[in-house]
């Protein structure tokens, strides 16, 4: 796995992806919130693949259960962040995974939001495979996490 060089999100233009939420629904609560979403798949050979991530507002990412990376980088609406990853996977089953926290206001100052979510946007010819919005991912609220409010009482 390789890290590159983090790119403004408006760099690139058109996504075919799109942005994955459970706050869409009213069985899940305002933020601050913890949610996972996961996507299992099988390859027949060895690929190498190629991969932009971000969340709003954190992330971590998980290959076949062993830490890939963190995310997203900082920035606001207009100047958002992701990050890219290589990867070489053998042919076999695995599964991508992502936690992501979106603390509403409860999150920092200089943290800035939009609408929680995961995105995870696959180089071709791999975005129906794996692509947020296309691919089938699971999605489901993590519970057992506790928030302390950082603002003086």
């Amino acid at each position: 796995m390789t890290l590159t060089k983090k790119i403004s999100w408006r760099e690139i233009g058109n996504w075919a992806c799109r942005w994955l939420s459970l706050t869409t629904t009213p069985e899940i609560p305002a933020t601050p919130v913890v949610n996972a979403y996961r996507c299992r798949f099988s390859l027949d050979v060895e690929i190498s693949i190629r991969v932009h991530v971000t969340a709003d507002e954190r992330y971590k990412l998980y290959l076949d259960g062993q830490l890939v990376g963190l995310g997203s980088e900082r920035g606001e609406p207009l100047h958002w962040f992701y990050e890219t990853y290589d990867f070489t996977l053998c042919a076999g089953t695995h599964a991508f995974v992502a936690v992501v926290w979106s603390l509403g206001d409860q999150a920092p100052h200089a943290q800035m939001s939009v609408y929680h979510g995961f995105f995870f946007a696959p180089d071709p010819p791999y975005t129906e495979l794996l692509g947020t919005g296309i691919a089938e991912w699971d999605a489901r609220q993590i519970e057992g996490y506790t928030f302390v409010d950082p603002s003086p009482a």
